[in-house]
């Protein structure tokens, strides 16, 4: 049981450092992705929820995830101890992954916050899809998929989550966290809707190559001490319902920071508008303690400052005063790039340029509306403000 657990949790982690080149490995994982472990690197596989609750009372750490498992959305529906691995096949030959699916029921709690899947230290998912139960933008419930709270070293990678009113993902007093070649898409309840959150203080995570749409935030922060994400090699899709990254101000008034730092680097934000329904592609509303956030060698796809189409002021990154570069020179001396320009090819394997710069990365195909080749796997299948205390 160990030795295939440790080959696999070596070869993860190794996918995991920064590439030099980012075209290496699709932007959102699936087809392309490395490494993909099928069943046979499994200490058992799973085909229904009973299973993989059985599995996890009996103690095994590397779990296959065959098929799709049905849950009720009620809080701590999926409970997964301290190191263990969750996987599935998304990208291998077209395979869509294994799914984790929670769904309302009568006693799916209602206005209030809760965590339906929640877990210990070192724990992984990979190759897997994570459907929460609501999609909409206007819904009263309140459900939030994968949470770590004070733990460390959550790793999610080449997987597709969607569907979370509350969050995708959740580090609350959490570090060491690593959201790596995901599509996270379509959570976006209005006042939530984050793909992913630090929260509550002492909270970290690494956010890179992954491909976000259709949520209210791509990525969020509650604000309070210790906080801290770096956001790198993301591709930000046009559609959502709020700014793309964001910090909140802390809500204790004796705070009043925006987390401890903020990292955006190298990012495509093929988001916002210069006519109708500007949203900012990053809103930071308060001082990190640190300093300001860090923006370098992103890509905007609006202009710095433009006047909309009902003749207002806008901008492509807003904050506070001193919790942002001051002028648009202090961005572009950092090498960010605005009024960028977005092509895609959608045959596999897919891509994304940045016109202005011929900058080309790949790209999960299903995330941009693209076609997935069959020969070397496939992409994914799935079908207020931030309160300390909330599930």
């Amino acid at each position: 049981m160990s030795n295939r657990l440790n080959t696999l949790v070596l070869s993860l982690s190794l996918a995991a450092v920064p590439l030099a080149h980012v075209n290496a490995m699709p932007l959102g994982g699936g087809s392309g992705y490395s490494p993909i472990h099928n069943s046979g690197s499994a200490d058992i596989v799973v085909s229904t929820a009973s299973e993989l609750q059985s599995a996890l009372s009996s103690g095994y750490t590397n779990i296959y995830i065959n098929g799709t498992l049905h849950f009720d959305a009620v809080k701590n529906a999926l409970v997964i101890p301290s190191g263990v691995t969750l996987f599935s096949n998304r990208g291998d030959n077209g395979a869509p992954g294994g799914m984790l699916s929670f769904a309302l029921t009568s006693s799916t709690p209602n206005n209030q916050a809760f965590t339906t899947i929640s877990v210990g230290s070192n724990v992984t998912f990979t190759g897997l899809r994570v459907q929460g139960p609501v999609s909409a933008i206007n819904s009263s419930y309140l459900a939030y998929g994968i949470q770590q709270a004070n733990g460390t070293n959550l790793t999610v990678t080449n997987s597709e989550l969607f569907g979370w009113p509350g969050a995708a993902i959740a580090f609350k007093k959490s570090t060491g966290g690593q959201v790596k070649y995901n599509y996270i898409h379509h959570n976006r309840k209005s006042s939530r809707g984050y793909g992913v959150v630090v929260q509550n203080g002492n909270a970290q995570a690494d956010i890179m190559y992954n491909v976000f749409d259709f949520n209210r935030h791509a990525i969020a922060g509650s604000g309070k001490p210790g906080e801290i994400y770096t956001a790198s090699w993301n591709l930000v899709r046009p559609d959502g319902n709020g700014h793309a990254f964001d910090m909140h101000e802390d809500s204790n008034p004796s705070s009043n920071t925006g987390g401890e730092q903020v990292n955006i680097n190298n990012n495509m934000f093929d988001y916002g508008s210069t006519c109708w329904g500007h949203q900012p592609s990053a809103n930071i509303r308060a001082v990190p303690t640190s300093g300001p956030a860090s923006f370098n060698g992103n890509w905007f796809k609006t202009p710095y400052q433009f006047t909309d189409c009902g003749g207002r002021v806008k901008n492509s990154v807003v904050g506070v005063s001193g919790a942002i570069p001051s002028s648009e020179s202090e961005f572009t001396a950092t090498g960010n790039v605005f009024n960028a320009a977005f092509s895609y090819n959608l045959s596999f394997p897919c891509s994304v340029t940045e016109t202005t710069t011929s900058t080309t990365w790949t790209v999960n195909c299903e995330s941009i509306g693209g076609t997935t080749g069959s020969g070397s796997g496939g992409g994914g299948g799935g079908g207020g403000e931030e309160e300390e205390e909330e599930e």
